[in-house]
């Protein structure tokens, strides 16, 4: 996907947006979502859910992966978040098994 993603920006004749020099997390903490966009920094997807969301929605990961791939890759991820879910941690176990 890096090599693809760079060789498509070669391709398209992209510019890179300039580099975000300093504490990103610092310089950003507390603005708005808005204010992040108008700064031009964008967000990471947070859950893995997000993510395959966002992979699934990128037409380079299509191509790249082909049909086939691109959707066993998309549910394998699925599926494993939802495993993620079904799984009671310890901290959980050690929280609520406390409180009922």
């Amino acid at each position: 996907m890096c090599v693809a993603a760079g060789l498509e920006g070669i391709e398209e004749n992209l510019t890179p947006p300039p580099p975000n020099e300093g504490n990103l997390f610092e310089r950003m903490d507390g603005l708005t979502p808005a204010q992040c966009e108008a700064a031009g920094v964008g967000r990471l997807p947070t859950t893995l859910s997000e993510a395959v969301d966002v992979f699934e929605a990128d037409p380079l990961s299509l191509a790249v992966f082909g049909a086939d791939m691109h959707k066993a890759w998309a549910e394998f991820k699925r599926a494993e978040w939802q495993e993620y879910h079904d799984f009671i941690a310890h901290w959980e176990e050690d929280r609520y098994l406390k409180m009922f």
